[in-house]
């Protein structure tokens, strides 16, 4: 089967700063052996200290492409 679908759900919980969260889902195929592409959204956003650019951390839709060598 050429095609998957995959869901993510991520908790980072830390004692010295508050819970971070995000959930993704995605659905990719395979275009060869070797490479996959991908399209998924991500309806949290992301959120990582130090990095507070609004541009990326807002909710979205994501693209991915793997090449296995």
């Amino acid at each position: 089967n050429r095609w998957d679908f995959g869901a993510q759900y991520r908790l980072i919980s830390q004692t010295d700063s508050r819970n971070r969260q995000s959930l993704t889902v995605e659905v990719g195929y395979a275009v060869l052996e070797q490479l996959r592409v991908s399209i998924g959204y991500n309806f949290q956003g992301y959120d990582v200290p130090g990095f507070h650019n609004d541009q990326h951390n807002k909710p979205g839709i994501n693209l991915g492409l793997q090449v296995v060598f």
